[in-house]
This record gives structure tokens, sequence and C-alpha cells, in this order.
């Protein structure tokens, strides 16, 4: 399973090209003036785990993203006031359609810090 990650990384082009100097970009470098920052996106392989599950044989896989978490697929913060983007709708009931919390790998701590 790869998932992807986007990093803020400052970068200077020479002549259309990525330019290094091999030192680390910040302001002790002496080209630090000379680079912009951008976000890049790497991807990151990401191994089943006790903390990470990506079905990717589920049917409806991904219902949400491609390298979403899997392990909460019914989501056990439904009854609780949590972090994620969801609605309130007219009849009380939680719509979660547009949360991605419980399915993005870094949350986990958090979700489980939410159950104690």
């Amino acid at each position: 399973m790869v998932i992807k990650k986007t990093l803020k990384a400052k970068i200077r082009f020479i002549d259309g090209k990525i330019a290094c100097c091999s030192q680390v970009c910040d302001d002790t470098c002496l080209h630090y003036t000379d680079c912009q920052e951008y976000d890049i996106s790497i991807r990151v392989p990401v191994q089943n785990s006790s903390k990470f599950f990506a079905n990717t044989e589920c049917e409806y896989y991904p219902c949400h993203f491609e390298g979403q978490n899997c392990l909460f697929c019914f989501c056990v913060l439904y009854h609780l006031d949590c972090p994620g983007d969801y609605t309130i709708l007219k009849n009380g009931c939680k719509d979660c359609t547009d949360c991605v919390y419980p399915h993005i790998p870094e949350n986990y701590e958090k979700i489980i810090e939410l159950l104690k």
C-alpha cells in the first residue's frame, strides 16, 4: 500500500532544473534567499499493521481516497463529538459522508485518545 503525502520544500531552479547545494535548506544556506517554497507530493509505502489496514479487496474500496485507513470502516466516533467533517441532518442524524478523519493513518493515536 502506498499513500501520498505532501511536504513543504524549499527549492531553487537554475536553467529550469532543480539546483541543490547539498546543504540543509535554512537561513544558514548561502542560496536560501534564492529558494522558493513548494508543496511536494511523495508516495510513501505503508504496511498493514495494528494501526493501519487498507482493505483493497473491498468492493467499495476506496470509498474516500486511495491509501485510506480502513481500520475504522464503521466509524467508532459516530456517537462522539469527533473532529471530523460532519453535519447534523434535520432528523438529528450525523452525516459523515464527507468525513475522512478516521481514514487518515496519522489520526490513529488521536482516535484512541478520544475513545479513552
